[in-house]
């Protein structure tokens, strides 16, 4: 698991622009606004996309020194597609290899190419989702009951807990009844849910 991966499934005739938008709506904040604008780099070619221009400022930094071009392995002559032009299929991929993507002025991405299949004979709605940023901690238990997942945190000095403890919504409720959340200062940990499944609240998970 790795909490900077996203991992999205297309189809082969869609194009470079419809994986530059997902891209860039999953990633898109309260911070970021406006434009479309990117670029990909794919096997020697620049493909583009918005009002910005990715491409030939890349392009004339490699032209001032030969050198660039070969360190990184690209072709002496680079060309320049549009992404809306250009279909899934058509592209000579290779599996496992790093593809750059940008967009937003400087915001970078790795793009790999994993798997090649069939679609089914009715595909669900592409792009589809499989994983988006998961989280890197694994699920904590309570340190009460040791069997649900922790969901709120108790400060250092709560005397109930004896000090800072990592404890499920079911504990909390024993522990602290109708104290104000407010007046023992208990936060929500690491922006956790309960999993506890519905009916089975005091049963082992």
């Amino acid at each position: 698991m790795d909490s900077n991966r996203m991992m999205l499934e297309f189809l082969g005739d869609q194009t470079l622009l419809d994986v530059h938008t997902a891209i860039q709506e999953l990633t898109e904040d309260g911070l970021w606004t406006g434009g479309n604008s990117g670029l990909l780099l794919i096997e020697d070619t620049f493909y583009t996309t918005g009002e910005v221009d990715y491409a030939t400022p890349i392009i004339n930094w490699l032209k001032e020194d030969p050198s660039r071009t070969t360190y990184l392995g690209l072709a002496e002559k680079l060309e320049t597609k549009p992404m809306e032009s250009v279909e899934l299929k058509e592209l000579q991929w290779s599996l496992n290899t790093r593809y750059l993507h940008m967009h937003h002025g400087h915001i970078e991405s790795s793009l790999f190419l994993t798997d090649i299949c069939q679609a089914p004979k009715h595909p669900l709605p592409y792009p589809i989702i499989h994983d988006i940023w998961t989280p890197t901690y694994p699920a904590v238990l309570c340190e009460g009951c040791k069997q649900r997942s922790a969901t709120l945190v108790t400060p250092a000095t709560c005397k109930e807990t004896d000090g800072a403890a990592q404890i499920c919504q079911s504990c909390h409720d024993t522990l602290f009844g109708d104290q104000e959340s407010k007046a023992i200062d208990i936060h929500i940990f690491k922006q956790q849910q309960d999993l506890t499944p519905l009916g089975n609240a005091d049963g082992p998970l």
